[in-house]
């Protein structure tokens, strides 16, 4: 028995087919464009990361101030005196006090508080328009 199914792709029945379909007949020699991932700018610059480490550091300066003009670190060594060695809290603050006194916060608060009024002014005066005396 015969079967009549064809299994041929774009089986054209006349010549008509093949004439209203060109582009089916054609070769492109042409590449497709091809989208290139763009690669992405650098986020961290130069600026940035010392813009990062001056906010730090003013920070830093800032939190010394004004523990030191609290009486934190008197506070601290108080605290450190009474501290039971036993329990764990008492051990932190132990070690706390001992770092203190070993970086000299103390110290440091102390010339930072003393000098702050003298560094705001001198920044405030960068940014400010000064004005020129007259000639």
């Amino acid at each position: 028995m015969v079967s009549g199914i064809s299994f041929r792709a774009n089986s054209t029945t006349s010549a008509r087919d093949i004439i209203n379909k060109p582009q089916a007949q054609t070769r492109t020699t042409q590449n497709p464009v091809v989208d290139q991932p763009v690669k992405p700018k650098k986020k961290h610059t130069a600026l940035k990361v010392i813009g990062g480490l001056v906010a730090a550091a003013a920070a830093v300066a800032v939190a010394l101030g004004v523990t030191h003009g609290k009486g934190g670190f008197e506070a601290l060594s108080k605290l450190a005196e009474k501290a039971d060695t036993t329990k764990f809290v008492g051990k932190v603050t132990k070690w706390a006090d001992s770092a203190a006194k070993a970086c000299k916060l103390d110290t440091a608060g102390r010339f930072i508080a003393d000098n702050a009024t003298t560094a705001w002014n001198a920044v405030k005066g960068f940014f400010s328009k000064g004005e020129t005396p007259a000639a």
